[in-house]
């Protein structure tokens, strides 16, 4: 599995009735992750300009 290099951008998407609640954990899950379980994230990652409608879970403190 070859790391994420240079940089990856998520934007301009539309995110449905996203995010849930994991009763194992106990916690909300967001509508997006970024989860790098195998290695480290070498570049950079940009989130910009996304939109969740209507999600399971609020995160007050997000900017919008």
């Amino acid at each position: 599995m070859q790391p994420f290099q240079g940089t990856t951008i998520v934007e301009r998407n539309t995110l449905l009735r996203t995010g849930s609640y994991d009763s194992g954990y106990g916690l909300n899950l967001g509508a997006l992750w970024q989860y790098a379980g195998e290695s480290n994230l070498k570049g950079k990652v940009l989130i910009r300009n996304n939109t969740a409608l209507d999600s399971t879970f609020f995160w007050p403190d997000c900017p919008r």
